[in-house]
């Protein structure tokens, strides 16, 4: 919802990111998938291709 920007919220990766990873990190592959995005293209965070 933040990275979109839909459901009445702003768009904004710095949320995205931090819901994304606190769900990743309980094994959650949808959002391991888009951390993974995230940081391929450099989305609210620092483009890391090792990383992502």
């Amino acid at each position: 919802m933040f990275a979109l920007g839909i459901g009445g919220f702003r768009q904004d990766f710095e949320q995205a990111r931090i819901w994304g990873v606190e769900a990743a990190e309980q094994g959650n592959a949808v959002a391991q998938f888009n951390l993974g995005e995230m940081f391929a293209y450099g989305y609210g965070v620092q483009q890391n291709i090792v990383a992502g």
